[in-house]
């Protein structure tokens, strides 16, 4: 790739994502959970910094780092999923409530 300059690159960018869905089997509702799923990693696998941010399942690590830490995956609600075991999109409206007041 050409260098440029104004040019976004892995040294100079990051990226944050926030999504009611995500790559656990808890926050897969529909397609979107596999779009920014394959998104994040896309954008680790070519050396740029990824937050995702999503509603996640109550019993995985809060945080979890991938490829090479530059997939930062953060599982939020996880307390209020506890409640709502039948997946993302069970308990909505609470998960809504948190997730917009704290993230």
């Amino acid at each position: 790739m050409i260098e440029q300059d104004g040019a976004i690159s892995p040294e100079n960018t990051l990226f944050v994502l926030l999504c009611f869905e995500g790559p656990d089997i808890y926050s897969t509702a529909g397609g979107l959970g596999t779009r920014v799923t394959e998104l994040s990693e896309a954008l680790a696998l070519q050396g740029y910094t990824t937050h995702l941010i999503f509603i996640g399942a109550p019993d995985k690590p809060s945080v979890e780092t991938r490829f090479d830490g530059h997939l930062i995956l953060k599982r939020w609600s996880q307390w209020v999923s506890k409640y709502y075991p039948n997946g993302v999109y069970d308990g909505e409206e609470q998960k809504l409530y948190d997730y917009n007041e704290s993230v």
